[in-house]
């Protein structure tokens, strides 16, 4: 492989929050660092662009918030909320960064906030007297319901309701986990070799005809996981942080298997 057919390496396949666009911007950073030590020490002299567009994904992420916007508010300065759980507000590093660089944008603000400080102002929602002209929703949908029991989150769901809400989770329309079934399935002859190999075979899990790890048929694949159990790792499909995973061979068969 030549220098010019080198383009980067991605970080996560994941469309469905703020983390899966910044933890690719991170591991180019990483990556522009470690391979300036390396040309140091190894006299390599091989220039590799780390700054490539489709690589550095977070201003697509941004530039998708202000297309949602424009839809509806064109005539309109940008204010756009990021609405996480309250908790971690000042813990999530992507969705601090995610802010930071709106704010960077020349005529645009943006918040970051929780459903908890969301008002109804007329027929619009706000924060703190302000307008909202878009809303990023990063939280699943049974964590915005606890969070409905102990709190009003109506102005929340009236703003899921007038179409400002950019992706409320556990609607989107893929997430990680089902880019890996693309990848390692219907997908993987259009890909190169290498990205296939190294992308974990992954499969939706309910009973179904699929294709197993080495393109086997399987004739159900709860029957299979059954059969394979020490093999698997069950993850919730919008998981994350660990929770809800079943590692097959550190834990009994879940009762509905």
């Amino acid at each position: 492989m030549n220098q010019n057919q080198i383009v980067g390496y991605h970080s996560e396949w994941n469309l469905v929050c703020p983390g899966g666009f910044d933890y690719q911007r991170m591991a180019q950073v990483r990556g522009k660092l470690c391979w300036e030590k390396i040309q140091k020490v190894s006299g390599i002299r091989i220039e590799l662009s780390f700054d490539h567009q489709f690589l550095n994904s977070v201003q697509a992420f941004l530039d998708m918030l202000l297309r949602a916007h424009g839809v509806r508010f064109s005539m309109e300065k940008p204010f756009i909320l990021l609405v996480a759980e309250k908790e971690t507000l000042d813990k999530v590093p992507e969705n601090i960064n995610a802010v930071k660089f709106l704010n960077r944008i020349e005529g645009v603000e943006a918040v970051l906030t929780c459903p908890e400080e969301l008002e109804v102002q007329g027929d619009r929602i706000a924060y703190r007297g302000r307008i909202a002209t878009v809303i990023y929703l990063d939280m699943k949908n049974d964590t915005l319901i606890k969070i409905g029991a102990d709190h009003n989150i109506e102005p929340l769901l009236t703003g899921i309701r007038q179409g400002i809400v950019v992706n409320p989770r556990g609607i989107e329309p893929l997430g990680a986990k089902g880019l890996f079934e693309a990848v390692t399935g219907e997908l993987s002859l259009l890909l190169s070799p290498a990205i296939v190999k190294h992308t974990p075979w992954t499969r939706l899990f309910y009973p179904r005809k699929t294709t197993g790890p080495k393109g086997e048929l399987i004739p159900d694949l709860v029957e299979w996981v059954r059969d394979h159990w020490p093999k698997v790792v069950l993850k919730p499909v919008y998981g994350f942080s660990g929770r809800g995973i079943f590692v097959g061979s550190q834990s009994t068969t879940p009762s509905y298997i």
